[in-house]
Formats: C-alpha cells, structure tokens, sequence
C-alpha cells in the first residue's frame, strides 16, 4: 500500500508524515514506573464499535481507537481511563499513533497536541496546562506530566487538532494504536499521610479535588517514621476521600470518592457509562 504513496502525492494528497521531523526527545518514564490504567470511559467519538476507546489497551498491533471524521481539522477528541487506584500519582503518558496499513499511502492519524488531566472523578479533573506537541511517527512517545497535575483517579488525554485526512472520504480523523499511564499506585499507609497532611490544610489545595502531584513526594518524606499499618480498602477509601480536600466547599456539594465509583452526592446524571 506504500507504494501508492508517491503517486496520491503527485495528485496533491498529503501525508502529514512526510518529511516530519523526529519526535522531541522527552525524558522518559523511570524503570521502577508502574502501569497505572485500568479501563477505558469513554471517548468523545468512535467511528466504529470495533475501534472503541478498549482498543487502546491491548497489545494487539492491529487494533486501535478511532475517532470519527471531521470536516475541520481543528477539531478536538478525548479519551478517559479509570487508573487502578483511587490515588494515583502519574508520571508519564506513553502515545502510540496508529498507522493505517491498509489504506492507500500507509497514512497516520496523530493530533497536533496532546494535554492531560487527572483527578479524582471525571467530574473533578483540574485544567490542563501544557500542551505538547506530538510527531507524526508510528513509535511510541512518551510525555512527562506536568508537576501540578494531582494525584487522583481518572486520567483524560485531550488530543487537539487532526493532522490527517482520509483518502475515503476526506474527512480528518484521530487514530490512536496505544496508550499508557506510568507512574505509583499509593499504598493504604501513604495515602493515610496524605489524609493526615489533607485534614492539616486551612485552604484548599491548588486545584479543587485532589493533591497536587509536586507535594506528595515531600508528605510522604516527612511522616515516614509515622506511617500507620497498611490497611485494606476502607483505608484507600478513606485516604481519598480526605484528599479531595475543599472539594465540597468549592463546589457547593459534598463529595465522596469510592474505590469503584466516584459521583458528587446529588450531581445530575451523566451521560457517560462507567465500568466496575
């Protein structure tokens, strides 16, 4: 199917990777980094059942997500995991693009940037601030998240601008092979210094629903000697809890945060469907 590539070029078809440059070199994830994701929520949009927002977690070279077309290609796409704990603290988010192999031209369907969120329910996630950019390549980018991103339980890749549109019919898409969150699930006896550190707050931290990532190595550091025994779930569940910290008073509603499901007590309904 390569080999049509020249051809579509001389026709006036473009290929965003042709002639890309590589991709930056962002310092990659530490070998002791653990795989955070557990399942996929939701996408924004999925072109077909079998490209749903699961495919992006398999190891399967040939599956992948897909978004659906776009007449614009400054439209923008989300995918939004549930990460293993109720407190986890993300490093870095490894991309893959998917490459259609068996489309005319081997094209591939990357954003022009990716940000990310985290937090502590789908409904509390802290704005995104850095957007980095993403090289049209098939290999695998990795992405270091920004030191105020908090530790929480869901993780949203925001992916901003198409690059590429498909021969088919000229609409552009998002295509996405593989993605992956890195980083270390807190135990019960460090989210129990978290809680302690949460409950000694006389304002709210600086975003509403979670501890900032940047703090939590400089808590745990300090009550080390102090650590309580590692509980079970009730532990978890009550160290996560504490760590929305303010969250109520800035939103006007309590919340409690579950091991398996988070919603704000009497927030309406949401149209996303959540697994476990």
């Amino acid at each position: 199917m390569r080999a049509f590539r020249q051809i579509l070029i001389g026709r006036g078809f473009s290929f965003c990777d042709e002639g890309e440059n590589p991709p930056y070199p962002f310092p990659g994830p530490v070998a002791t980094a653990e795989s955070l994701l557990l399942c996929g929520v939701e996408a924004s949009s999925t072109d077909h059942p079998q490209q749903g927002i699961s495919c992006t977690l398999d190891d399967t070279p040939d599956t992948f997500w897909s978004s659906q077309g776009s007449a614009s290609l400054d439209s923008h796409e989300y995918l939004l995991y549930k990460l293993r704990s109720p407190l986890c603290l993300i490093r870095h988010v490894q991309l893959t693009v998917y490459r259609a192999r068996y489309q005319f031209g081997e094209p591939l369907y990357p954003p022009t940037h990716v940000s990310f969120q985290a937090g502590p329910s789908p409904w509390s996630l802290a704005p995104p601030s850095l957007k980095f950019p993403v090289a049209a390549t098939d290999a695998v980018q990795s992405f270091p998240l920004p030191a105020d991103l908090p530790v929480g339980r869901y993780l949203r890749v925001n992916l901003h601008g198409k690059r590429q549109q498909q021969l088919e019919d000229m609409q552009w898409y998002h295509a996405i092979q593989r993605v992956e969150a890195l980083g270390h699930q807190l135990t019960a006896a460090e989210a129990s210094q978290l809680r302690h550190w949460a409950s000694c707050q006389l304002r709210p931290p600086p975003h509403p629903g979670a501890v900032p990532s940047y703090l939590v190595p400089g808590i745990l550091q300090q009550g080390g000697s102090q650590q309580e025994d590692e509980g079970g779930p009730e532990e978890l569940q009550a160290a996560a809890a504490a760590a929305v910290g303010q969250q109520g008073a800035i939103w006007g509603q309590p919340t409690v945060v579950w091991l398996d499901q988070e919603q704000p007590v009497g927030s309406p309904t949401s149209s996303m469907s959540f697994e476990g």
